[in-house]
């Protein structure tokens, strides 16, 4: 399934991408409040991509990250 990809600057300065799927059916997340949800279950995740409430268990996928001089590169392995 195709999803998006949050590009979040963490409290210390990293940076973290994280897959804008839900790790319970699949479906995509949205921003909602201070974190993401799952509008078809209602799995709720906060900004570090942990699950907060809904059917959904696993946190969402991080993506690993890079930076490269200005660049910020994701990998989608």
């Amino acid at each position: 399934a195709a999803a998006d990809i949050a590009l979040i600057k963490t409290k210390t300065g990293e940076w973290k991408a994280l897959l804008m799927l839900c790790t319970h059916a699949s479906n995509p997340v949205t921003f909602y409040g201070s974190g993401f949800r799952c509008n078809v279950h209602f799995s709720e995740f906060n900004l570090s991509g942990v699950p907060q409430s809904g059917p959904a268990q696993k946190p969402l996928k991080i993506l690993p990250t890079e930076i490269n001089k200005e660049n910020i590169v994701i990998r989608l392995s």
